[in-house]
């Protein structure tokens, strides 16, 4: 499985979001998403992933955990 500094930069890549814009446009410094990139960063708050991951056009949890996400599951009711 690809790490998380793998995908960021797959997705960053794919983009053609330069680092610098996507630390502006979410608010966090230019050494932090440096650090997301070169995988210092072994995770992300949760705050910060969804902000990527809508700046970067991607699942949240595909760039968190490598997997997709899981909204179609019927949970089972208590009757």
């Amino acid at each position: 499985m690809k790490s998380l500094a793998q995908r960021f930069n797959e997705a960053l890549a794919a983009a053609q979001v330069s680092k610098k814009e996507l630390a502006d446009s979410i608010g966090v410094s230019p050494s932090a998403i440096t650090q997301i990139a070169n995988g210092e960063t072994k995770e992300l708050k949760a705050s910060v992933a969804l902000k990527i991951a809508r700046k970067l056009n991607v699942d949240p949890w595909w760039l968190v955990l490598g997997a997709v996400s899981y909204t179609h599951l019927t949970l089972p009711t208590n009757s």
